[in-house]
């Protein structure tokens, strides 16, 4: 009997254990998508967090605004996690920003429904012991009076567990979040895609890059070139792609350069001085 409780008594804090630390899991971090498995080289153009700094925590209402505000400063996006759930505590996101080495992680939640549910409630029913008092009556000798012996019997009942229903409302929220790190000093400062099929009906030409982000304090916006800016030309060469174009930055990097760009139509040529490759 001792030895069955014994087991039964593990079986059930194993259960009650394994319950809690599936509850206590960080859901940003189960959901996590990194961002960064394309770069081969490890993503060397991100600035190495210094020691003892801790993550920033941000909420947004715009995730898509925010992200933009976030790369014209000089932030690479490393990583995002998305989920639906029952209220968490949000800072949990920071748990996760200094696992992938964050130096800010965006958030943003939205009411989505509210249910009822049947919640387990699990409880645990100690051993019940009870005893029980016989008394027999019996003369001695013949002719005595009679007599009464009291006999008690204990009986114990082994504890157990059982499971109960409760009716619970629950608010559930779709929860967003965005992890984002300091990049090095950029040597252009812009963010561009190549030329989509309607630009390149407008140009009559398959050349070019479209500017989508410049980074504040780089040589880009110091020269004023701005989001929308469709650069043509580096250094009287042509453009062919966005990969040709970050090519030859890298190529020019710490040198006097001119681009062509169309800003609204009017061709417009833009002097400036790329950062040098340990800058």
């Amino acid at each position: 009997m001792k030895s069955q409780k014994n087991q039964s008594y593990f079986l059930i804090l194993f259960f009650v254990l394994a319950v809690g630390f599936a509850g206590c899991a960080n859901p940003y971090r189960q959901n996590y998508q990194s961002m960064l498995g394309r770069f081969t080289n490890g993503a060397s153009f991100l600035m190495p967090t210094p020691a003892g700094t801790e993550p920033q925590l941000l909420t947004s209402t715009d995730m898509q605004s925010d992200a933009t505000s976030m790369l014209e400063n000089g932030y690479f996006l490393i990583g995002r996690s998305s989920f639906r759930s029952p209220p968490i505590n949000e800072a949990e996101a920071i748990d996760q920003a200094k696992k992938v080495g964050a130096d800010i992680v965006l958030t943003k939640k939205e009411y989505v429904n509210t249910v009822t549910e049947s919640v387990p409630m699990t409880q645990w029913l100690p051993d019940q012991t009870t005893t029980v008092s016989e008394r027999t009556a019996y003369q001695a000798t013949p002719g005595a009076a009679p007599a009464v012996k009291t006999h008690e019997l204990t009986q114990t009942v082994q504890g157990e567990s059982y499971t109960t229903y409760v009716s619970e409302t629950v608010d559930y929220y779709n929860y967003s979040a965005t992890f984002w790190k300091k990049t090095k000093p950029m040597k252009f400062g812009v963010l561009v895609q190549s030329l989509d099929e309607t630009t390149k009906k407008q140009l009559q030409s398959n050349r070019g890059v479209i500017v989508n982000v410049v980074v504040r304090k780089t040589p880009a916006y110091n020269a004023d070139i701005l989001k929308g800016d469709i650069i043509t030309l580096f250094n009287s060469e042509p453009i062919v792609d966005a990969d040709d174009f970050f090519a030859k930055i890298k190529a020019h990097a710490g040198q006097d350069v001119i681009v062509r760009i169309i800003r609204n139509g009017v061709t417009k040529d833009i002097a400036l001085t790329l950062r040098a490759a340990n800058q």
